[in-house]
Parts: structure tokens; sequence; C-alpha cells
């Protein structure tokens, strides 16, 4: 129940912070990419994981954004096939108080934090409804029923 609390919170927060927020439109001023192992369920394999830079102007000032632009299979995929490409327009949200603050404008980006713990919270409730397991390994004896003088009853 906690972690619907907390998901609400999060949630609340966040639509607060859109209402305030401003919107613009940046460009995507770098694209680069990396090896590493990604994983899917419990297979892990060789990747490449793209990153890109965009850039954005608020009141005459540059700010940068740097955003994961997603991930191939196999290692040394060009950056070609990366979700943002160098001079693509990207529409960004900021805060105008703090403009280094910033998102991509798309929901999932804004909304993650409660997204995550949505499905923390749908995962509990899911594990809650489950029959527990029954235990494997006999009681281990506590020997509670011994008398002071080391010798339970019956052992005289």
């Amino acid at each position: 129940m906690a972690a619907l609390a907390v998901m609400v919170l999060v949630v609340a927060e966040r639509t607060v912070w859109v209402i305030r927020a401003e919107r613009t439109v940046g460009e995507v001023t770098s694209v680069t990419a990396r090896n590493a192992r990604c994983s899917h369920r419990r297979t892990r394999y060789n990747c490449t994981v793209y990153s890109a830079v965009i850039r954005y102007m608020v009141k005459d000032a540059p700010y940068s954004l740097h955003v994961n632009a997603g991930k191939e299979t196999g290692h040394n995929r060009p950056t070609t096939l990366a979700e943002h490409q160098v001079r693509q327009r990207v529409k960004v949200i900021f805060d105008p108080g703090r403009p280094a603050t910033a998102f991509r404008d798309t929901l999932a980006e804004i909304y993650a934090a409660a997204i995550f713990f949505f499905l923390i919270h749908l995962s509990l409730l899911t594990a809650s409804f489950r029959e527990p397991k029954s235990p494997t390994e006999p009681a281990i004896e506590l020997g509670l029923n011994r008398t002071v003088g080391g010798l339970g009853e019956g052992e005289a």
C-alpha cells in the first residue's frame, strides 16, 4: 500500500511540474554509440547502446539534455540505427526556474518514475496473492521442554 501512496505522490508532483513547465524544440547535436552487455529476462547478449545530446535555447542561453537513444543487438553497430539523428528536432519540456532540468516531451519520459513505482506496486500486489511455499525442511527442535538439570521429560 505504501508503494501505491508513493506512486500517487510522484504522479501528483510530476503533474504540477508539467503544468508549470515550458516547452521548446531542441536539436540533436551528437549521437554516440558504445559496446555493452544487455539483458532481456535471463538472457545476456552483446549490444550497442546509443546516447544523444539535445541542445535547446531558453532566453538566448544554450542548454544541453543528454538522453538515451536506444540499443541494438551486437557490438559496433552504426549510429544510423539510433532513435535520434544529428540535426533532428526534438520537443523538450523544462522547468522555467531551472532550465537545465529538462526532459524529452514524451509521456513515458516525464512520468518514468511514476511508471516505475506503479510496476513495483503491481508486482508486490500480484505476489501477495500467491500461495506461500510449504516448508521443505523439518522444523528444528529448540529444546524448550528441557528442565534445569539438563534432563527433559521422561529422561530420568
